[in-house]
């Protein structure tokens, strides 16, 4: 699990970069790929709470 944990943070840091860059296409899939990731780790354990902060994160961001 910690391999995807490590996936979503990556995929969730090349959105930020890409929608900084201007590139609003590329940045929606990578926010949706780092959304579904954290969603997927919430429901395998979702007593993490780790993991519900960052799913909340990414999801609270999604209209910036």
């Amino acid at each position: 699990m910690l391999r995807y944990l490590h996936l979503m943070d990556s995929i969730y840091a090349r959105h930020c970069l890409q929608q900084a860059q201007g590139d609003t296409e590329t940045a929606l899939k990578l926010y949706s790929d780092s959304l579904e990731i954290a969603k997927k780790l919430v429901e395998l354990d979702p007593k993490n709470t780790e993991w519900q902060r960052d799913l909340s994160i990414i999801d609270r961001k999604s209209g910036v």
